[in-house]
């Protein structure tokens, strides 16, 4: 697992499927009311969001392997 924290892990999985989205919506909204170029910002901000995304997929699938493979060899508290 990449993130072994859950409280991170919850944090930056909700920053990736919800608060991009928000920040980047409000950012655009403000660009356009003030005359502000904002493309760079939101661009950025949403290829960090893919980033943290791919990285929270690869943590879910490598616990899931974890997991499947403690239950296999019967092993199921992790000890």
């Amino acid at each position: 697992m990449i993130f072994k924290n859950n409280k991170v892990y919850d944090v930056l999985k909700w920053f990736a499927l919800s608060g991009v989205g928000v920040i980047s919506t409000f950012i655009i909204g403000l660009g356009l009311l003030y005359g502000f170029d904002t493309h760079y910002i939101v661009g950025t901000l949403e290829l960090v969001g893919a980033l943290i995304g791919g990285l929270i997929g690869v943590s879910g699938i490598k616990y899931q392997n974890a997991k499947k493979k403690d239950a296999e060899s019967g092993d199921e508290n992790g000890f």
